[in-house]
């Protein structure tokens, strides 16, 4: 490979990290290339997420210190231009055990269509971001109506883990298969996980002094979704990608209850002053406003994925095509199940 091309695509991978991870990579990426850095300590220590501070060991083990690369030249010849990437939006899907013959026609379907979107990505030389809004489990077994009957089991709880686990690497799979990954190149996308309030019910059982023996040797949804390559982010705190704040629900104010209601989107939009995605109401709704310097804000409620039992419910996955410091540039798609259907065939 070329020195001039090893040098776009670092440059290209460096600004694909989040602000906060490109600032720790800056100021001590140098340091973590001599000193092995323990992930808790260090995020505490620096004030930072355990995942940002995993983010930036990942890529100094692949790319080396800013010091060897010679960074703050390579920023300077201005080459440097951040990518307008492509955002994939998975609503709540809410996988459950009591629906298995449509678990695996739902997750093939749309990891099927994900390779499709990442081809075309590639194609561009566009990054592509999955984002996962949360309630991808359903967690039907620790319902609280579900919890005081005879036959609430650990076997009830592990099986409802397995199931999402199950759908979760067969989108995956599904979506490499469709891509060709022998020729997709697998550092153009990445994924982001952001809890839900079905995934918080495991957290909630362990907390439990009722439940905590039963479901305390079972793995979290965190563990999970972190073995398979996905980036996690707690329940109602927000993940910045690419300048966008992803959450399942955020906050209307200092009680902490979830925005929702009639003109959802654009209270999210006036309450957080950034562009916000978020799920969990299963309804859809979209605002797009222009700020002083052009930039086009926006704040999108995203529907679901689920499998319909509601009429006003909205089902399907958005795509945001062209995002970049927090705006859209282009445009988005609002693909539902049924067009998801025409396109992949079944």
């Amino acid at each position: 490979m070329k020195a001039q091309d090893t040098e776009d695509r670092y440059l290209d991978a460096y600004m694909q990290m989040p602000e906060k991870a490109r600032k720790l990579y800056t100021d001590y990426g140098d340091m973590m290339e001599i000193l092995p850095a323990h992930r808790g300590k260090t995020a505490k220590k620096l004030g930072v997420s355990v995942h940002v501070v995993k983010q930036v060991l990942d890529f100094v083990s692949l790319w080396g210190g800013p010091g060897n690369q010679q960074l703050q030249a390579l920023l300077a010849t201005g080459k440097a231009a951040l990518p307008a990437n492509v955002h994939l939006v998975i609503p709540d899907a809410h996988f459950s055990r009591k629906d298995r013959a449509n678990n695996f026609l739902r997750a093939r379907r749309l990891g099927q269509h994900i390779g499709r979107v990442w081809t075309q990505c590639m194609k561009k030389g566009q990054y592509l971001r999955v984002v996962c809004l949360g309630d991808w489990w359903d967690m039907y077994s620790l319902n609280s109506f579900e919890r005081g009957k005879a036959g609430f089991s650990e076997e009830n709880v592990a099986e409802d883990l397995a199931t999402g686990e199950a759908a979760l690497a067969l989108m995956l799979d599904a979506m490499e298969v469709q891509a060709n990954c022998s020729v997709v190149e697998p550092d153009t996308v990445s994924f982001h996980f952001t809890a839900g309030n079905h995934e918080l019910r495991l957290d909630k059982a362990k907390q439990n002094n009722d439940t905590a023996p039963m479901v305390k040797n079972l793995r979290s949804h965190r563990q999970i979704v972190e073995d398979l390559g996905w980036g996690y982010h707690d329940y109602m705190v927000a993940a910045d990608v690419d300048g966008v704040a992803y959450a399942h629900c955020l906050p209307s104010g200092v009680m902490g209850k979830p925005i929702g209601g009639s003109g959802a989107a654009r209270t999210l939009l006036n309450t957080h002053m950034v562009s916000c995605v978020v799920g969990h109401s299963h309804l859809y709704d979209m605002v797009l406003r222009t700020d002083a310097f052009g930039g086009r804000r926006f704040a999108l409620v995203a529907g679901c994925y689920a499998k319909s039992t509601g009429h006003l419910w909205w089902r399907g996955i958005t795509i945001l095509n062209g995002v970049r410091n927090g705006c859209l540039e282009r445009g988005h798609a609002a693909v539902t199940v049924e067009d998801m259907k025409d396109v992949v065939g079944f």
